[in-house]
This record gives C-alpha cells, structure tokens and sequence, in this order.
C-alpha cells in the first residue's frame, strides 16, 4: 500500500481526538532551522506555548490539513507544533482558551496571528 499525505490527511477525518497546536516561527534564513516540508508537525506534550515564537494557539481533529492550510494562508516559515491532546470538543476548546490566555498573562498580548483573541467577539 503506497503512503501519500492525502491518505493521511483522510485518515484524520473523524477522529476522536483533537488536537491544541501553535504556529512556531522559523528562520528561513537559517538553513539548519528551515524545514521546506510542509507536512511536517512537531508533537512535544507541555507548556511550550509560553514561548516568544508562538505565533498563533489553536486546535485541530486533522492537524495535517491544518498544518498546510497555515502554511500557505499565514506565512511558508510557519510551522506546528502539538502540545496538547483533548479526547472531547469540550475539553479541546478549554485547552486552547487556557492556552491564549497563559499566553496573553505572560507576553501581555494575544500571539501576532490570533484574530479575535482580545476582544469579546465569539465569546
């Protein structure tokens, strides 16, 4: 059986998992920090959102599709990286809520492509 992203990007689709990520910036002018791989994920389980380079905290039931969604609607020197893993909508939209607002009590703003994160709308 020959493996293809689209088989794995379907293979995310109704899962029961979600997934809290953040969009990390990378040097493109580093050549040993750029990735050109636009399918790469990073999973690390922990605090690492409290971090400068975040740029965006958000989940996701198919962090592949997410993942090459951002990269060419955001920026290609993005990259993600999961943090978390929630087993019910419920508990990923807490995840990530917390997670902006960690961020925001620490940095004293929303991550640079958080649209939304510091008003009231969608509240």
């Amino acid at each position: 059986m020959s493996y293809t992203a689209m088989k794995n990007i379907q293979l995310c689709y109704n899962n029961d998992k979600a997934f809290i990520y953040r969009l990390v910036k990378i040097d493109a002018r580093r050549k040993e920090s750029y990735n050109p791989d636009w399918h790469m994920i990073d999973l690390e389980i922990g605090n690492i959102h409290l971090e400068k380079h975040t740029q965006y905290i958000g989940l996701t039931s198919n962090p592949i599709k997410r993942a090459q969604f951002h990269r060419t609607d955001k920026n290609s020197n993005l990259i993600m990286q999961i943090f978390a893993i929630a087993g019910s909508p419920a508990e990923a939209k807490y995840l990530e809520a917390k997670a902006i607002f960690e961020y925001e009590e620490k940095y004293g703003t929303v991550p640079p492509f958080q649209k939304g994160g510091d008003t009231f709308a969608g509240a």
